[in-house]
């Protein structure tokens, strides 16, 4: 069986510094090495969040992510993680939520044809949620790990209550997997 993971904006601004950076990051780093260490995976693709500086986005969340900038790399030990596995990794940048769009993700996994798709990563009702809607839309078996997704958290934004339902939603109405 073809498995592919697709790890979505585990990036230095998404956890360390900048506008977004969100501490509840780290709780899900050990889940996601965990899983690289213990998961049979052919193929691994980091979706990266890379915008301009006058980007579209920024209308509605703080600059970040500037593409060349530190923020916009991956987390570093995430990387060095997955050089250390046999599996290969790819990046693709991306500009808005949507991983597919404006990018070459659907052709890589027309390529790929994997069996299932697992994904993980931030923001588990944003970027997280369009990635496995792309997917299902697609016609992937998709699958997420619920201990391997995160969203931020902040007084309009309570995190653990929207990654239940984005969780819900992923399962209900995209016919995602989630597993623990």
């Amino acid at each position: 069986m073809k498995r592919i993971c697709i790890i979505v904006d585990m990036l230095e601004g998404f956890y360390r510094i900048g506008a977004l950076a969100n501490p509840r990051v780290a709780n899900i780093l050990p889940n996601i090495w965990k899983f690289i260490n213990e998961e049979d995976i052919s193929e691994y693709i980091l979706l990266c969040d890379s915008h301009g500086t006058n980007d579209n986005e920024f209308r509605m969340f703080p600059p970040h992510s500037i593409a060349g900038s530190e923020e916009a790399k991956v987390i570093y030990e995430l990387e060095n993680m997955l050089r250390d596995t046999d599996s290969s990794f790819i990046n693709i940048s991306k500009s808005t939520f949507d991983g597919f769009y404006d990018t070459d993700l659907a052709e890589i996994l027309e390529i790929l044809k994997p069996d299932e798709i697992i994904v993980m990563g931030v923001c588990t009702d944003i970027c997280i949620l369009f990635a496995v809607a792309g997917c299902k839309f697609r016609g992937y078996k998709t699958i997420v790990y619920s201990k391997c997704v995160e969203t931020y958290n902040t007084e309009d934004h309570n995190a653990d209550a929207w990654n239940t339902v984005a969780l819900g939603y992923m399962k209900n109405v995209l016919g995602a997997e989630i597993r623990e």
